[in-house]
């Protein structure tokens, strides 16, 4: 049974790869255009979608949706964009797919997109923290980086984590309440 590969980068095309394991092929199978450097694509667990972003679209980054057919192995752009910090680099979507959070890498800022029963943006609902610091190394830490974030699920609470490689940080936010606090411990450091 072939398998498929969801691919995206700095051309602005996420694209399907069809893979069979059988005869050892790789193929591209499909094209969907969007906007300059989609670097990164989720597909919802719950719902036929695809979340990918526009990391260097400007004053803001963008998120779009589009839906996904795994028979046809096919991609449509659904219109309709949300709003997030600068550089959209890496998303996490809730575990009940109503909220979808990115880390804004050039932005040093974390954003929450409400997403409707559809999983589609409400909209005027995105919200953006952005961060301060420096790193240790100010040469190359001169400010937050946002890398990735995710969601945790634990029986009594779900946090959502953030990496900040320039302030060597670790962001928890309570999903609840949106309150932060990062950790007064560098996660390493590098020299």
């Amino acid at each position: 049974m072939p398998l498929r590969l969801l691919t995206s980068g700095y051309g602005g095309d996420v694209d399907i790869l069809t893979f069979d394991p059988a005869a050892g092929t790789l193929a591209k199978s499909h094209t969907a255009k969007l906007d300059a450097a989609p670097t990164w694509s989720t597909l919802s667990p719950t719902r036929p979608l695809v979340y990918t972003g526009a990391e260097f679209a400007e004053p803001d980054g963008l998120v779009h949706a589009l839906s996904y057919d795994a028979q046809a192995g096919t991609l449509t752009p659904l219109g309709g964009t949300a709003k997030v910090g600068a550089g959209p680099v890496h998303f996490a979507l809730s575990h009940d797919g109503r909220h979808l959070y990115t880390a804004n890498y050039s932005g040093g800022s974390l954003s929450t997109v409400e997403l409707d029963g559809e999983g589609m943006f409400v909209e005027g609902s995105e919200e953006t923290q952005k961060f301060k610091g420096v790193g240790p190394n100010k040469e190359r830490q001169e400010a937050p980086h946002v890398h990735g974030v995710c969601v945790l699920s634990l029986s009594f609470l779900r946090r959502r984590l953030s990496s900040k490689a320039q302030t060597d940080a670790v962001e928890r936010t309570d999903t609840s309440t949106r309150r932060a606090s990062t950790s007064s411990q560098p996660t390493s450091a590098p020299t």
